[in-house]
């Protein structure tokens, strides 16, 4: 999609989980497409209807390379390779499958860029455990695309990662 297009921003929120989001969006996929699938009346013994959340069958085929930490940073580096923009903006959890210092490097290839933490509650799910954390970070790097001081905004960076964790310590 991006690949000969120009953009002023670009702001990515990428999968950061081994959670695959084609479930989930299956009813966009579906408007996306308008092609209708036929929805299954399906039961079970009982008359339950077997499929009651109308998830599509073909959603695996919406699988997502950010979702799996072998190949998630190779796909965020080979979007980062097509998109031309003049601003990144990425979002990005500390429970993230890519490390955050390889997220930073990825990004300061395109540009210099600066760094912004918030904690925040973490979703827990359906599966409960105690020693689950329910606090994580949220990472937002801004990447200045025109600037090519990416040794320098790295070295920003890891002086904030570094005072934002002991801070966290506080």
């Amino acid at each position: 999609f991006v690949s000969g297009r120009s953009a002023e921003v670009c702001y990515l929120d990428p999968p950061y989980s081994s959670h695959q989001y084609g479930s989930n969006y299956f009813m966009l996929n579906t408007i996306l497409r308008w092609d209708r699938p036929p929805v299954s009346d399906e039961r079970d013994d009982d008359g339950n209807l077997l499929l009651k959340a109308g998830i599509r069958p073909d959603w695996v085929a919406t699988r997502s390379s950010f979702c799996s930490a072998k190949s998630a940073l190779a796909a965020l580096k080979a979007f980062l390779g097509r998109v031309d923009v003049r601003t990144i903006v990425v979002s990005y959890s500390s429970a993230g499958i890519i490390a955050i210092p390889q997220l930073i490097d990825a990004l300061a290839e395109r540009g210099e860029p600066s760094l912004h933490v918030s904690e925040y509650t973490a979703y827990r799910g359906g599966r409960q455990s105690m020693t689950r954390s329910t606090r994580a970070d949220e990472y937002v790097v801004v990447v200045d695309c025109g600037k090519s001081g990416g040794r320098r905004g790295r070295a920003r960076i890891d002086r904030r990662l570094a005072e934002y964790e002991v801070a966290a310590l506080a």
